[in-house]
């Protein structure tokens, strides 16, 4: 995958409301998403110690066992530390990237994944597994951080948590490569280019 051939996100539709004192993983909840590595990552953390939270957003398919098996299993590992919010209307999505502190993103291997560019487009910075997508999204020290197991991912929960300027400074980083080349114009632009080189 190249980033031309990546689909685009409405970059006005997200903003940052600020950064409040929680972690933020919105995704279907199903066992590839990875969730708890996050989990494991944000206790290694210490942050909630610290006031910090853990907020896990997402909709579980209806009727697979083996995905509600694994949501229990995930809410029963946040306990005491934060909460997995079921089926959130769009508008509570967008409030949550225009309020969390930075958003992480661990699934196995994902094609390429929309949470890196939704949340960076809220002006939020990425912690995400250094695999499949988000080498393509997340630019490492950038706009967030490629992380390869749980203790590097709560290192740069840490980093982050331990420094208000670098999160600004990566979440504004974020929301302007979004706009460069993941907006919907980026790509029509870039579709565009590509059918003119096919025609040649």
């Amino acid at each position: 995958m190249c980033i031309r051939d990546s689909p685009g996100v409405d970059v006005e539709e997200y903003s940052c409301q600020g950064y409040e004192k929680f972690f933020f993983y919105p995704s279907r909840i199903t066992p590839e998403k990875r969730f708890e590595l996050a989990i494991e990552a944000f206790k290694k953390s210490g942050l909630s110690r610290r006031g910090f939270r853990l907020v896990i957003a997402g909709s579980l398919i209806k009727g697979n066992r083996g995905h509600f098996e694994y949501y229990e299993r995930i809410r029963e590992m946040i306990k005491g530390i934060g909460e997995v919010r079921l089926d959130v209307p769009r508008s509570e999505l967008l409030d949550l990237y225009s309020r969390c502190y930075a958003v992480l993103f661990t699934p196995i291997n994902e094609d390429f994944g929309i949470v890196p560019l939704e949340a960076m487009a809220s002006g939020k910075p990425v912690i995400a597994v250094d695999e499949g997508g988000p080498r393509e999204t997340v630019v490492h020290e950038k706009t967030g951080y490629l992380c390869k197991n749980v203790d590097e991912i709560a290192v740069c929960m840490a980093l982050l948590a331990n420094d208000p300027s670098l999160k600004e400074r990566m979440g504004k980083e974020g929301r302007e490569r979004v706009r460069r080349h993941f907006s919907w114009g980026a790509f029509f632009s870039a579709f565009d280019r590509s059918l003119k080189e096919a025609s040649r």
